[in-house]
């Protein structure tokens, strides 16, 4: 997919943006703290109908601003299609996909596929494994979007699950609301370990073949490892007295275990800090060839400051690997960071300007 036409009103720094994008590479450059990573941000919530950076629509309102509006044109699949994400303060969020009015976030999930890498991409590895939990379901809800359906009811479950235990199943019925929910906490988590376990194999073998093609034999010995929580061998009475005393759920498939590991040693503790850099970022190319191949739209690209992150012959590598495929928005200091550019903006005095 690409987008060819983007305006935004009253998005973070700037008051009003209007583009016409390559649909091949597009560098966006400028000084540190121009508002690149903003105009970044922007197009992403017009795709994705949220930030990458943060999740609360009224940080992303230009300051003392009553709205704020995006709007898009896109092809998708051989279509062109628009779409249009709006919030305000008092009336909150409008979605309008082909004019299509008060659409789901979820409905952006399933017309758009958006991958980013920004300097924060390394959690994949460094941080907790609720990342690569989160990873690994958002890639397989966009190959089935009935997945999506299952971590959602999954989601809710868990929240009026840990609200119960909160209130110490105080209430006269709260003791049998608890059993259902246990019983369809288990039955939720059995369907998702199982998806997750298919998927992080498939993974694998991807991994690993990006490695052979991207010629980085430094990796080829990591391994993504996958160890899913206990469901059925825990006495229910028991989990109860313990989830009681301690007001949250214990059991469930947010509790699975996800790490990427080189002879049993984990990477995220004794990798070095290019290890686990390199390791993040070819887990977001295998992403991208999981979008490309399993549902036949290729992804939008976005490298938010990517460069920075990486030497420039692993930076050139990457980048080939999604360049001949894929429309691509880069960030940088400088325009002179790739050859070649099919387009490039500058960004200057909360402003966004095309250059080619």
């Amino acid at each position: 997919m690409f987008v060819d036409h983007f305006k935004a009103t009253n998005f973070r720094c700037f008051d009003n943006v209007e583009c016409e994008f390559s649909r091949y590479l597009n560098v966006v450059y400028g000084n540190n703290g121009s508002g690149k990573s903003n105009f970044l941000e922007a197009i992403f919530y017009v795709l994705q109908g949220n930030g990458f950076r943060t999740k609360k629509d009224s940080y992303l309102l230009k300051y003392n601003a009553p709205f704020l509006r995006t709007e898009a044109k896109f092809t998708s699949q051989s279509i062109e299609k628009t779409v249009s994400v709006a919030w305000e303060k008092e009336a909150g969020k409008k979605i309008t996909i082909n004019g299509r009015e008060n659409e789901k976030t979820a409905s952006l999930f399933e017309e758009c596929n958006v991958i980013i890498m920004t300097p924060a991409t390394p959690e994949l590895v460094k941080g907790g494994p609720e990342h690569r939990r989160k990873f690994i379901d958002r890639i397989h809800a966009k190959e089935n979007p009935a997945y999506l359906s299952i971590l959602n009811k999954y989601s809710i479950t868990f929240r009026t699950r840990n609200l119960l235990l909160r209130r110490r199943l105080s209430n006269p019925h709260d003791k049998d609301m608890y059993s259902t929910l246990t019983h369809n906490i288990r039955n939720l988590s059995k369907i998702i370990q199982s998806e997750r376990k298919n998927t992080i194999m498939q993974m694998q073998e991807v991994f690993f073949n990006i490695c052979e093609q991207l010629n980085l034999p430094s990796l080829k010995n990591i391994r993504i490892m996958y160890a899913p929580s206990p469901i059925d061998a825990i006495d229910e009475y028991q989990l109860m007295q313990k989830e009681i005393q301690r007001g949250t759920s214990l059991i469930g498939s947010h509790l699975d275990r996800l790490s990427l590991r080189r002879d049993s040693r984990s990477l995220r503790i004794y990798g070095s800090e290019g290890e686990q850099k390199i390791t993040a970022f070819v887990l977001k190319l295998c992403e991208f060839y999981f979008l490309e191949t399993r549902t036949k739209n290729v992804p939008i690209v976005m490298l938010d400051d990517f460069q920075s992150e990486l030497d420039n012959d692993n930076f050139n590598k990457m980048l080939a690997f999604i360049r001949p495929k894929a429309q691509i928005f880069l960030t940088s200091l400088h325009h002179e960071v790739v050859d070649n550019p099919d387009k490039v903006f500058k960004v200057e005095n909360e402003e966004v300007h095309g250059e080619v």
